[in-house]
């Protein structure tokens, strides 16, 4: 992504569309409390975000992401360390 943008640049393209990375995020303010936050990360000339105020509901949303990601890829629960292989 980051390649790209540069290469834009360096050709004289148009920065405001080779830099559209929209995405969401999901934060933990406290055990109780999740935000939100959507854009455009990597806006040019900078990034444009909006925000929600943090409630239980996006901390509910977020563990029902991570449980989906967890039970998707075979991980262990949250809080369980992964094994390293012993080089």
């Amino acid at each position: 992504m980051i390649a790209d943008n540069i290469s834009t640049q360096i050709k004289g393209g148009d920065m405001k569309k080779a830099i559209r990375r929209q995405g969401f995020l999901l934060c933990d303010i406290d055990e109780n409390l999740t935000a939100y936050a959507s854009g455009n990360f990597m806006g040019y000339p900078e990034p444009r975000l909006y925000f929600e105020k943090p409630s239980k509901r996006f901390l509910k949303e977020r563990r029902e992401i991570e449980k989906e990601k967890i039970d998707a890829f075979d991980l262990p629960p949250v809080g369980v360390p992964l094994l390293m292989p012993s080089w």
